[in-house]
């Protein structure tokens, strides 16, 4: 009898210790517990006022290549038009490890203008490509700025979109001059994970007439009892030496 006892409060110690271990790496981490609907809703409340008081990168044109709207209000918007199961359901997929891995791996399958469905539909990655148009364009530039991105939506509601965006010069038989090359994550919506652009392949690559830049990006799960970094991944965009557009996400 006192063995059993002696047990019981052993596994009860143990189990408090645990979650006291669980709250200091989350609270050393700076990570938001979201544990209900109500959790994320405060999350992205405080997210808005972020973009509204600093104008952040995810609230501006810049982060707009398409027309979708990555900001943290139509996040937000989106995600209370939910239905009370499926913001739970939501929850369950932002903790769960897993699916952040299922949408990273899901991008080396990703071919560029495509849609791809994970987890029965709940899941929906794109990616997309383009030039960008600044004011003043005229016919007669010699320089021209791509780029690629990537999108992740969950039940709908968007959640990550990260970018690659490079600059070269060209005449009528191609890409002349590398000038720069850039990433950025420009949307994410996961208080769980934190996605980072790690480097860049410098100002870009020009073979045979064909300009090419990379970006390469890193996830890390921030909650505790994970290993800290999911993957690497990159985002590539080109121009053919007739000017064609094309992109791709895959393993580094």
């Amino acid at each position: 009898m006192l063995k059993r006892l002696f047990l019981a409060s052993l596994i009860l110690v143990l189990s408090i210790s645990s979650l006291i271990s669980v709250t200091e790496v989350q609270a050393e981490s700076g990570s938001d517990v979201v544990l209900t609907p109500g959790d994320y809703i405060e999350y992205l409340e405080k997210q808005k006022e972020l973009e509204d008081n600093t104008y952040s990168i995810s609230s501006t044109k810049e982060a707009k290549n398409s027309e979708e709207d990555i900001s943290a209000e139509a996040t937000l918007k989106k995600f209370t038009k939910l239905t009370k199961g499926q913001q739970k359901k939501f929850i369950k997929y932002l903790n769960d490890p897993k699916v952040t891995q299922a949408i990273v791996e899901g991008q080396a399958e990703l071919k560029d203008g495509e849609t791809l469905k994970l987890l029965k539909g709940d899941i929906e990655i794109s990616s997309e490509s383009g030039v960008e148009i600044p004011e003043g364009f005229t016919i007669a530039a010699s320089t021209r700025t791509i780029w690629h991105t990537f999108t992740a939506k969950m039940l709908g509601v968007p959640l990550y979109k990260t970018e690659a965006k490079g600059n070269y010069s060209y005449t009528s038989n191609g890409a002349t001059k590398a000038n720069w090359s850039d990433g950025k994550v420009l949307a994410s919506y996961n208080p769980t994970v934190s996605i980072y652009k790690t480097s860049v392949d410098g100002p870009g690559k020009i073979v045979s007439g064909r300009y090419t830049a990379t970006a390469y990006f890193a996830y890390h799960v921030i909650l505790a009892g994970y290993g800290p970094q999911i993957a690497t991944r990159y985002h590539r965009v080109s121009a053919s030496k007739a000017g064609t557009i094309s992109g791709a996400s895959g393993v580094y």
